[in-house]
């Protein structure tokens, strides 16, 4: 008995037989078949395809990313076939799953077109144009993607189409995809073990917007930092560890993530991380920048010196004195200026402990006389006395100015 659904394998060729075919469905225009694998002074382009006006487009096409070979090639295509028929344009287009960024600007100087199509989006146009194929993986390739399936593949056809970072289950989609909210619960749940997506939250996730079927494509969690934060309605900022590491300071452990913020407190795990978010007045957020971390861009993230702050003032949480202390005085001796923006910064995102511990670390590291009298006026009159350091025992000198007890000698 005939397969009603015969199998087909993801392959180079299947992928060029499907733009042959149905070129105004896969490039977005409606060219007209020239030729396939043509002998060209000895070199065979993929396809050649003729415009309205009858100038020709070469389009190679490569499964995976694009590698230099196949980028080259292109090139040298197009200039043989400038030369041997005389022709005043020819078009390139390229065809892959994804693009190195460091080719990008090399395709603009070159004119290249580009048309990235994943393979979760050429398995649901096969499915919507050839409904009766079925697209089938070899042993080699990603497990994940040979199981993925005909739901899965078009909620993430349907994502790239639409250019959605996230998915909110919603009875409309469910519709417009001829899904059951079993189905769609199913394949939402086989996508986030595979790693294609990451679940925000109840009914809310985050699509990978590198995703390729070869290697990881989990989103990273700063990406689902910035989407929850997004659903939310939250400001927030990166503290703690992680920017210490930024920053070049030394840190022992940058496991858990520590996000500032004045909407959720909660500790959770985010992509494989321990993410701790703290809520915060809103007053005690600011003093940021921008910055890429593990490859996901605009990360907000506290600066600096706002950093030195939340070392000395979550000291408990970030196990970071004394070390912060090091910090400091590193910071004062090779940046002029950076002790006065300290202590402004101390009086506004800090309490009366971080002022004095701060003001005593500006005043042994040999801050300006202004920077350390601006912090010193601040603090109110009081005859109890903390540790400067509060890791270790309360004993030692006083001094009466900071109302410490000095238990370490900085180095």
């Amino acid at each position: 008995m005939e397969n009603p659904h015969p199998c087909v394998a993801y392959s180079e060729k299947l992928l060029e037989d499907f733009i042959r075919d149905f070129p105004n469905e896969f490039l977005g225009e409606p060219f007209a078949l020239d030729s396939q694998q043509p002998r060209l002074a000895g070199f065979r382009p993929d396809l050649i395809f003729r415009d309205a006006s009858g100038l020709p487009t070469i389009v190679e096409v490569q499964i995976g990313p694009l590698d230099r070979n196949h980028l080259y090639r292109m090139l040298e295509y197009r200039d043989l076939l400038r030369e041997k028929a005389g022709y005043s344009k020819v078009s390139v287009t390229l065809v892959a799953n994804t693009l190195p960024d460091r080719y990008r600007s090399l395709l603009d100087i070159h004119g290249v077109k580009v048309v990235l199509i994943s393979v979760a989006t050429f398995v649901a146009k096969v499915k919507s144009l050839r409904p009766e194929l079925t697209v089938v993986f070899a042993q080699q390739a990603d497990s994940s993607v040979r199981t993925l399936g005909p739901v899965s593949a078009a909620l993430v056809s349907l994502w790239q189409a639409e250019s959605r970072s996230l998915w909110r289950s919603n009875a409309a989609d469910r519709s417009r995809l001829r899904i059951s909210a079993k189905q769609e619960r199913e394949a939402l749940a086989r996508l986030c073990r595979a790693g294609w997506i990451a679940r925000i939250q109840k009914g809310v996730y985050l699509l990978n917007q590198e995703l390729d079927f070869r290697g990881s494509r989990r989103p990273s969690p700063y990406q689902v930092i910035q989407e929850l934060m997004s659903v939310h309605s939250a400001t927030y900022q990166i503290v703690g560890p992680v920017a210490f590491h930024h920053y070049g300071w030394h840190t022992h452990d940058t496991s858990t993530i520590h996000v500032y913020n004045d909407r959720i407190s909660r500790r959770i795990r985010i992509a494989g991380r321990a993410t701790d978010f703290i809520k915060v007045a809103s007053q005690r957020l600011g003093g940021i920048k921008r910055a890429e971390i593990e490859g996901t861009r605009n990360v907000v993230l506290s600066s600096r010196l706002r950093s030195l702050v939340d070392a000395v003032y979550d000291w408990k949480r970030f196990g970071s004195l004394p070390s912060a202390f090091k910090w400091v005085s590193g910071e004062i001796v090779a940046n002029a200026g950076s002790d006065r923006v300290l202590a402004d910064l101390s009086i506004r995102y800090g309490n009366t402990g971080t002022q004095r511990r701060l003001g005593k670390a500006l005043e042994a590291s040999g801050a300006s006389k202004k920077a350390v009298e601006r912090i010193r006026k601040r603090l109110p009159p009081t005859t109890a006395k903390i540790p400067w350091d509060p890791c270790l025992p309360r004993c030692g000198s006083t001094d009466r100015h900071w109302g410490l007890v000095l238990n370490f000698q900085p180095e």
